[in-house]
């Protein structure tokens, strides 16, 4: 729990969000999950902004994917699927398997899965 809570903190932290207003903000997100039965996701039809306009932000390891401000909660086993596809450069699978844990779309899954990649690339070369 002390990791997901440090993790959140460096998420905020990088926005420049006070951790206390991104936890308030996060527990919001939470909530309505709990209430609704399902997860929230941006609606082209909405107006709302798409998630994937703009780089999302990936943080892997923490089980939260910040994609343009907005927290989205993965299981630690399916990202850890998720990265093991785009180790075996097998894309495809690897945005079936985000799409079915996160319940995102197609575009959005796939904005996230080139992120990762190039996130595991980027330390692969470090």
């Amino acid at each position: 729990m002390q990791a997901v809570s440090d993790g959140l903190t460096r998420i905020f932290e990088s926005l420049g969000v006070p951790p206390v207003l991104g936890a308030l903000a996060l527990g919001f997100v939470a909530g309505m999950v709990v209430a609704t039965g399902h997860a929230v996701t941006a609606n082209a039809s909405s107006g709302s902004p798409a998630i994937g306009a703009g780089r999302p932000v990936v943080v892997p390891g923490d089980g939260v994917l910040l994609v343009n401000g907005r927290p989205i909660t993965i299981a630690p086993q399916q990202l850890s699927t998720v990265e093991m596809f785009i180790a075996q450069d097998r894309m495809i699978d690897a945005i079936k398997a985000l799409r079915n844990a996160t319940h995102l779309g197609l575009k959005d899954s796939r904005l996230i899965v080139e992120a990762l990649r190039d996130e595991q690339r980027g330390r692969a070369a470090a």
